[in-house]
């Protein structure tokens, strides 16, 4: 009796997880996406997440500050 598709994809998945290359899943089976990098504001220590909202926050709140003096290391958008 040939293999089935569960079969072949359960020994195909074995084979990825003993290599350590499957993609951590949930328990849904859908796979986990990496965490967002934050991005600290030095002078308020807000954390955003979105690089647009960098150069705004800097405008609104810290007019006086560039945005490297803000956010070291962060790109500017």
């Amino acid at each position: 009796m040939p293999a089935s598709k569960k079969d072949i994809r359960n020994k195909k998945n074995k084979a990825l997880e003993a290599a350590g290359l499957r993609a951590p899943l949930t328990q849904s089976g859908v796979p986990v996406k990496p965490p967002k990098q934050a991005y600290v504001c030095t002078v308020c220590k807000i954390s955003l997440t979105m690089p647009q909202q960098i150069k705004v926050h800097t405008e609104a709140k810290h007019s006086g500050k560039t945005v490297q003096e803000c956010f070291p290391g962060a790109p500017t958008a």
